[in-house]
């Protein structure tokens, strides 16, 4: 697919004074989901996640179409330039001093070199627009990565500059026990199906009690995504989770959106809220 050699100039800004991408006839914009924390029994908002939002000829496309159409050979261009997309749409209207969250596909990586090259990068975009890496939480995907040891250092290298390491979507793909021995993550999320799977029943839930223990004992706070009822959110505080995301907590939207501090009520059935998330 044609696009330019280096990321920025595939971003251009809007004349609303937001950063757009294009690759090939897709146009790609940012949207943000709230993240929200428990503290001291009161909610807050803890941060935001980056999500791409798709177009084509001005029509919305879902994520992943549009991430089954980007050339192999491109899918580290493209991850990156949403990661751009993401860090310098982020201070357009949102609260100061919250944390902001971006996917790192472990698939993509095949060394060191290419890790170091990326990140700093995207510490130069951080630099520009008045952010340090301490705003970041860089969330390991689950896909399998194609050097362990490399994915480790990645994890290392944005530690060590002060960001945090999510392991997302916990339960699924590669993201399990080895992965989360290995990489040492500040923060662990529990994939949202498998999240709604377990609240089915008592004993699934006294398993999922158990699985947040294990991570409390050494010291991990535990983000449950997929929050879509008040049931949910009940049983996620029951059993001791620190962060909460979910569509019935606030659904991602694109800029110049505002959202609230608080999270909205969560007032939606089971069926509601399984619609929602194919919207």
């Amino acid at each position: 697919m044609q696009r330019p050699q280096y990321v920025s100039d595939a971003i251009e800004t809007s004349a609303a004074g937001l950063h757009v991408g294009s690759y090939g006839p897709f146009r790609l914009q940012s949207a943000y989901q709230p993240v929200y924390e428990l503290s001291a029994g009161q909610f807050d908002l803890f941060g935001f996640e980056g999500l791409v939002r798709p177009f084509r000829e001005g029509v919305a496309l879902a994520p992943v179409d549009f991430f089954s159409a980007v050339d192999s050979g491109d899918r580290l261009f493209v991850e990156c330039m949403c990661r751009a997309l993401h860090l310098r749409n982020y201070r357009q209207g949102r609260p100061r001093n919250r944390k902001l969250f971006i996917n790192v596909n472990p698939a993509i990586y095949e060394t060191i070199e290419v890790v170091e090259r990326e990140f700093r990068f995207m510490f130069s975009i951080l630099d520009k627009y008045g952010l340090t890496p301490s705003h970041l939480v860089c969330e390991v995907l689950e896909t399998r990565a194609m050097g362990e040891a490399t994915l480790k250092s990645l994890c290392d290298m944005l530690r060590e500059a002060g960001c945090m390491i999510a392991l997302d979507d916990y339960g699924t793909g590669n993201s399990g026990v080895v992965r989360y021995r290995a990489l040492r993550p500040n923060l662990v999320k529990l994939d949202g199906a498998l999240f709604r799977e377990l609240a089915g029943d008592a004993a699934r839930q006294r398993l999922l009690r158990r699985m947040v223990d294990t991570f409390h004992a050494d010291g991990v706070p535990v983000l449950v995504e997929g929050i879509e009822t008040r049931d949910h959110l009940a049983l996620a505080t029951d059993v001791g989770a620190h962060y909460f995301q979910g569509y019935g907590l606030g659904r991602p939207a694109l800029l110049p959106a505002k959202f609230e501090t608080k999270p909205a009520a969560v007032s939606m059935d089971t069926s509601q809220a399984s619609a929602s998330r194919t919207g």
